[in-house]
């Protein structure tokens, strides 16, 4: 065998199992990255509306139930904005 066939053959070898240590290594960014665009799939204007019908059966989902009672939030009123500028002229604003 010529050297110009060994050492291709030993690059050759080299470049295989680079490929497959980064797949190895760099597996789940792969699956993540695929299934991101698989998903940015489901928003093209020709199908979107059928898209949306059936998007919970493409994509697995589970309902979140509340543990307790539902949390009521105080209304306060803080300070608000009194006046701003508006092109280059001051102008008040109604608050309440």
């Amino acid at each position: 065998m010529s050297k110009f066939k060994k050492w291709s053959l030993r690059i050759g070898g080299i470049v295989v199992v680079l490929i497959v240590v980064g797949l190895i290594v760099f597996w789940k960014d792969i699956q993540e990255i695929r299934g991101v665009l698989r998903y940015a799939k489901v928003f093209e204007p020709d199908k979107i509306v059928a898209n949306f019908k059936s998007l919970y059966n493409q994509y697995p989902h589970s309902t979140v139930h509340r543990s307790g009672e539902v949390y009521v939030l105080k209304k306060t009123r803080g300070n608000c904005l009194k006046a701003m500028c508006t092109r280059g002229k001051p102008k008040k604003l109604r608050t309440g």
